[in-house]
């Protein structure tokens, strides 16, 4: 069963991303809304050129408090000289220009402050901003360059072309990410903005005068359904659907009375989606007090059209900004812009599509918010010149290779398509894009006549073909692989046997012997036999003589192997000696078999390294390997291991570079076969295959003979590398081979996944599986995988493999499709019924398995969860905390168990509530050294005590958030209550050895905080409690389809965050709770604000939000204190004195009623 990888990749990667970014939300003290849509309109986007920037951006919160800076990051651009006079600010309704902001370096009363430095632009409300100073889904916009009032410096763009973002983010609680694209070539900005699902782009018309009567206005945009109503200063009009792009809307009369703007907006009821506004200018005729000129659109044109771009230009009557809406049809769907104000306009529009037909659409906005917008209007790109093949050939021919080159009149790709018969089937490809072409093709047949043709594309999207045509590949010169040689003393002869090629042209076997060295060529020494079969008997020898023996295989073009060697020596029959003493077999020079070595997935033992001959001063060997039929080279593992497949022909070479003297012979011996390695025509290298064992491990083992009687060597290890497997898939084992399965190898080369070409290296892909279900791929190391497919089964993937041995094979079971249940009178669908449940069964084991599935929860949700888990502790447990449970948990575990035995303690508790403070760290110092010498962290009591205390003078200090120590509100005092012998800060003085622990008050440190702030709070603790829990299980999710250790530990620490959230993050709940009803309706009231004061200080010591149930409750002890209640639409209530003087461990759980507001 094919999971799609990019749906498996997308889904975890959708997990991480929205889980990222709730966290970094939440990360956050303010709320952090999304102000979109947001654009940034450069005058140019040409690499390092300067360029005037104007920013646009709605804010869903606005600008309430001082506090709400705006902060945005250009650290993508140079600022060089740019300061506060090249930067304005304003804000609007409509576009953001309806008001103009004064500002200065330093925020004042009525004046912004501006701050540039660090690659950042930051914005400071003014000292008085209050609520509505810049009101909510207002638009801003910031201007930064000569388009600003007395600007002169501009931002430089990037040096490098690419993709640049800008942020905006601050105190005033919204985050936005503008994209902008830096280019090579100067091009107008477009725009990156985020619209919302409904959009209103034009209305037609745009301005209308005044008193003139009722008429039907044109709004076009999109996201229009047929229950959409167009408003006008938010009443609704009759409205007409015409397409998902356009509406019309009945326009009354009386609408149209008063000069000014009219704002029309789009609703749709369902979701509840509110468009944006654009205004419809109401203008007087013939001036005068009160009157408007309306804005003009003329001239509207395109020119300077090319393949791939063109200009819009337009003039105004008034000066306004500048948009082009452009696409395939009137639907537009893409757009650009400027918004400097001028009264001649210009766009280009780029990355046009040859010969094709754009309708394209002008629209400007003036200074007071007038806009208007031409009709549609088309025009049609340039067509382009055909792309042309010229030149056309084939060189560089050998009998197994050519190279195929060709001219194009542009640049283009490069494609050869090739094969013995005009139906081709082969190809090859070189990447990029060029004027002269030249491709090479390799694993040809010698002697063989090749059809081809060659195929480019541009980047225009033009493609030409060529005719077909020839070459012929020259005869063969290539010798076959060697064949291995046996041989058998006996009386007076030697038993010979050989075996034979598997090439298809092998023709025969030539047999040659010596009796003082082996025969150097298929010419030296005695002939012995020439022919097909596969042993003989050499007689008539002489016993005690040593015949030296060389088997050459031959093709039908008469090129000779290097030779397989060997040698015997024939003995007599020895008369054995009359004793019960098993005679000795006869001694052999033929090199004993090593024992096979099984395949297995544990490290194999490596077999004894051949004895190599001594060192000798200038002569070094080396050894090269190549498989796929000579035409890939090998290479080792990081372990120093060559990988082949058992029973292949693997080509040894050995260099002549370093061998520094005259050789006699080379020699290789592999599994106890000798073959001769043959100096090449070139006289580079000697050169000879040998055939792999079945399976295990082995050496090479390659001497050099010189001249001088010296010899020197090389061995190298292999490893028998294990096929791939197609089998079927069963609950149980899976042995049963699929053959004529297709399997297809893909490749990851230059950054992308793309179907391997064999061409290269002798091969096919795709290809079918043997029939043991077998199948193999000889492939440079890199990473790989293979679908595999056959009719009546589900196909599969592989996993990504990192190929480091040359081969690639995998098992990989397919799952058959159960015979179709057919209900029939006679009911034999019940046979299939068990078919039909097993395929069921497997199916789910292999989704669980499913390579992208595992590749997917290892690569991206485990990381992806650890991340999340991490940064949601992070945000709802401060750094403090977590560190103070640390301490408590390794250095006071004992505290953990419950009740111990009688100790002197200390308290730690809040000097108003009296309540304990938990992970509050006590440090004991030296008075004279100013040293800590111990440090403790109190318990859910709030408990301590230090002991083994060294007599001298002492200082306590205790750390808290939101507390300060020492004590303000009980300085003066010497007992509170329970607590006798307070501790306020004095120096502690021991005469001798003994125990520190004194009750100490510490003052509680709580703001007033907005109601909008503590329900955003109290909604962020839901997130990341939501999150915390999701961490969980989305853990043993991926524990079920990955089951390893990794990520078993990943659960458990999925669950230590858990547990420590729960711990550290959420607050101990009050019980018995006091209800917040509604007076009126007697109805718990959700969500109102409940705060606690102490009453002798008037101090705010805690706030909480009531639940569905209307629920809150504070813990508190023996002191007076009163509560507020508020919720937006209900008077506030101020509760009367609450005297918990004679109680202790209490909860303050009083019930209130709230009065509906008369305002």
């Amino acid at each position: 069963m094919l999971i799609s990888k990019t749906k498996i990749l997308s889904y975890f990667k959708s997990i991480a991303l929205l889980l990222a970014l709730v966290i970094f939300s939440c990360s956050n003290l303010v709320q952090a809304a999304q102000a979109t849509p947001a654009s940034d309109s450069l005058s140019s986007q040409k690499i390092s050129t300067p360029a005037n920037h104007t920013i646009k951006f709605r804010t869903p919160t606005g600008i309430d408090s001082p506090t709400d800076t705006i902060n945005i990051n250009l650290s993508s651009f140079a600022f060089g000289a740019v300061g506060v006079g090249d930067i304005d600010i304003s804000h609007g309704a409509v576009t953001g220009l309806e008001n103009s902001d004064a500002h200065a370096a330093v925020a004042a009363a009525g004046v912004w402050g501006i701050s540039v430095g660090g690659g950042s632009i930051v914005l400071t409300p003014p000292t008085n901003a209050v609520l509505g100073t810049v009101p909510a889904n207002n638009y801003i916009v910031v201007t930064i360059g000569t388009n600003s009032t007395g600007g002169v410096n501009q931002l430089t763009n990037p040096a490098v072309a690419g993709s640049y973002t800008i942020q905006i983010s601050g105190g005033f609680g919204d985050i936005t990410t503008i994209g902008i694209g830096i280019l090579d070539d100067d091009t107008v900005t477009v725009s990156a903005t985020v619209p919302s699902s409904l959009q209103i782009t034009s209305i037609d018309p745009a301005s209308v005068l005044l008193n003139s009567g009722a008429f039907t206005l044109n709004v076009n945009g999109y996201g229009f359904v047929s229950t959409t109503v167009i408003r006008i200063d938010g009443a609704d009009r009759a409205t007409t659907y015409v397409s998902s792009t356009h509406v019309t809307a009945n326009i009354l009369a009386s609408d149209i009375t008063s000069v000014g703007n009219r704002q029309i907006a789009a609703f749709n009821s369902l979701p509840g989606v509110l468009s944006n506004s654009l205004p419809l200018n109401v203008y007087q005729s013939g001036g005068g007090s009160g009157s408007t000129t309306p804005l003009v659109i003329s001239n509207v044109q395109a020119i300077n059209i090319t393949q791939t771009s063109a200009r819009v230009i337009w003039d105004t009557n008034l000066q306004a900004n500048s948009l082009v809406q452009y696409g395939l049809t009137n639907a537009y769907g893409d757009s650009v812009s400027n918004g400097s104000f001028v009264l001649s306009h210009g766009l280009d529009l780029t990355g046009l599509t040859p010969n094709t037909t754009y309708h394209f659409r002008v629209q400007s906005v003036d200074q007071i918010a007038q806009s208007a917008a031409s009709s549609d209007y088309t025009f049609t790109t340039l067509s382009v010149s055909p792309l042309i093949i010229s030149n056309v050939a084939s060189i560089n021919i050998t009998d197994t290779s050519a190279a195929i080159v060709w001219d194009t009149n542009r640049s283009a790709s490069s494609l050869v398509e090739y094969g013995t018969s005009p139906t081709l089937g082969g190809w090859n490809t070189i990447a990029g894009n060029v004027l002269n072409h030249n491709v090479p093709i390799s694993g040809l047949q010698p002697g063989t006549l090749y059809y081809y043709r060659v195929i480019s594309h541009d980047l225009l999207g033009e493609s030409a073909t060529s005719s077909i045509y020839t070459f012929t590949t020259n005869s063969d010169t290539t010798p076959p692989s060697n064949i291995t040689l046996s041989a058998t003393p006996g009386d007076a002869q030697n038993l010979l046997s050989w075996t034979h090629s598997t090439e298809p042209d092998f023709a025969g076997v030539k047999l040659m012997f010596r009796t003082d060295a082996f025969p150097t060529g298929p010419f030296d020494g005695s002939f012995l036999y020439d022919g097909l079969a596969t042993n003989l008997t050499h007689t008539g020898l002489t016993n005690g003589v040593t015949y030296y023996y060389a088997a050459y295989a031959y093709d039908s073009n008469g090129n000779f192997a290097s030779g397989a060697l060997a040698s015997a020596t024939p003995v007599g029959v020895l008369v054995p000696p009359a004793t019960t003493t098993p005679p000795i077999p006869p001694t052999t020079t033929t090199p004993p078999i090593p024992p096979t070595i099984p395949s297995t997935t544990t490290p194999p033992v490596v077999p004894v390294i051949p004895p190599i001959p001594p060192t000798i001063p200038g002569r070094t060997v080396t050894a090269l390997y190549y498989g796929a039929a000579g035409t890939l080279l090998l290479q080792p593992n990081s372990a120093g291991v060559y990988g082949v497949l058992g029973g292949t022909s693997v080509l040894a070479v050995v260099p002549t570079t370093g061998l520094g003297a005259t050789v006699s012979t080379v020699f290789i011996t592999v599994n106890g076969y000798t073959y001769s390695l043959a100096l090449n025509a070139n006289g580079t290298s000697y050169e000879g295959t040998f055939v792999a064992p079945s399976n295990g491990l082995f050496y090479t083992d390659i001497k050099v003979s010189f001249a001088d009687g010296l010899q020197a060597g090389v061995a190298d290890p292999f490893e028998i590398k294990d096929p791939g497997l197609v089998v079927e898939a069963e609950l149980g084992e899976e042995n049963n081979p699929i053959p004529d399965a297709t399997v297809t190898l893909y490749v990851y080369e230059n950054g992308a996944w793309q179907i391997w070409n064999p061409s290269l290296y002798n091969q096919y892909n795709p290809i079918q599986s043997n029939n043991d279900g077998s199948f193999a791929f000889v492939v440079p190391n890199g990473q790989y995988y293979a679908v595999i497919s056959k009719d009546g089964y589900t196909t599969e993937r592989t996993q990504d493999f990192t190929v480091d041995q040359n081969v690639f094979g995998d098992k990989v079971p397919l799952l058959r499709y159960p015979e179709p249940i057919v209900v029939t009178s006679t009911f034999p669908f019940v046979q299939y019924l068990p078919d039909q449940i097993r395929f069921a069964v497997v199916s789910v084991k292999q989704s669980l398995r499913e390579p992208e599935l595992v590749t997917a929860t290892k690569d991206y949700a485990i990381p992806a969860l650890v991340v999340v888990s991490v940064l949601n502790t992070a945000a709802a447990i401060t750094l403090f905390n977590i560190l103070a449970y640390l301490q408590f948990l390794f250095t006071q575990p004992i505290l953990l168990f419950g009740r111990l035995r009688k100790r002197k303690w200390g308290v730690i508790y809040n000097s108003l509530t009296k309540q304990p403070i938990e992970f509050a760290i006590v440090r004991l110092v030296h008075k004279e050294s100013n040293l800590t010498v111990q440090s403790k962290v109190t318990d859910k009591q709030g408990r301590y005590t230090f002991t083994k205390v060294q007599k001298g003078n002492y200082r306590l200090e205790v750390l808290k958030p939101h507390y300060d120590f020492p004590t303000q509100y009980l300085a003066d005092r010497a007992d509170d209550i329970d607590f006798t012998e307070i501790y306020h800060g004095e120096i502690i003085s021991l005469d001798e050895d003994g125990v520190i622990a004194l009750n100490v008050p510490i003052d509680p440190l709580e703001n007033a905080e907005t109601p909008r702030r503590i329900l955003f709070r109290r909604f962020l603790r839901i997130i990341q409690h939501v999150v915390a829990i999701s961490g969980l299980v989305l853990s043993l999710a991926a524990f079920a389809i990955s089951p390893s250790w990794l990520v078993g530990t990943i659960v458990l620490v999925q669950l230590g965050f858990y547990l420590l959230f729960r711990k550290l993050a959420l607050p101990v709940k009050a019980k018995p709770w006091g209800v917040v009803l509604d007076a009126k309706t007697k109805k718990p009231v959700y969500q109102a604000i409940v705060r606690v004061f102490d009453k002798k200080y008037n101090k705010l010591l805690e706030t909480q939000i009531t639940d569905k149930q209307g629920r809150y409750g504070f813990f508190a002890d023996n002191n007076v204190y009163y509560i507020t209640i508020e919720k937006p639409g209900f008077d506030k209530y101020t509760s009367p004195d609450i005297d918990l003087a004679s109680r202790k461990e209490a909860v303050i759980d009083l019930s209130a009623e709230l009065s509906p507001s008369k305002k």
